[in-house]
């Protein structure tokens, strides 16, 4: 594979550290957008609609990952700025905001609750993995 190409997927989700908060927030919402699309095509996949439901459940469904993305990196880098600190808070705060926002998308105050801890604190997570460079889940054997 190109070079290029290879660091234009490269996951940005390490550099969000309150610079090029614009750039990133751009790059992470695009890939959010890829991802819902594909997700709503395994959806229609399964269970197939007429072309107008379709369409409409592809284009929300897209909309809200590319938001969710934005609002991730956007709240990250700002928090991140505020703080003139990278820290797993960080990422915390910016997946909690993610997690509210679909709350809020849903109109329910439990799924925005649950949302808020599990992506916030898989963020916190993966960032804590990052910083202390602990490698991937799973090692490659050794032979």
């Amino acid at each position: 594979m190109d070079p290029k190409i290879k660091e234009m997927l490269r996951p940005k989700f390490d550099l969000l550290n309150g610079n090029d908060t614009t750039i990133r927030t751009l790059e992470i919402s695009f890939l959010s957008s890829i991802v819902g699309a594909g997700t709503s095509a395994i959806i229609l996949a399964v269970n197939p609609q007429t072309l107008g439901e379709a369409a409409l459940r592809t284009g929300a469904l897209t909309a809200t990952c590319a938001a969710v993305g934005a609002i991730f990196a956007t709240t990250t880098g700002a928090t991140a700025s505020y703080r003139g600190k990278d820290t797993p808070l960080n990422y915390f705060i910016g997946g909690c905001t993610s997690g509210l926002f679909l709350g809020a998308r849903m109109q329910s105050m439990g799924v925005g609750s649950g949302s808020c801890a599990a992506l916030g604190g898989a963020a916190a997570f993966y960032k804590y993995w990052k910083i202390h460079d602990f490698g991937p889940f799973i090692p490659r054997p050794k032979y």
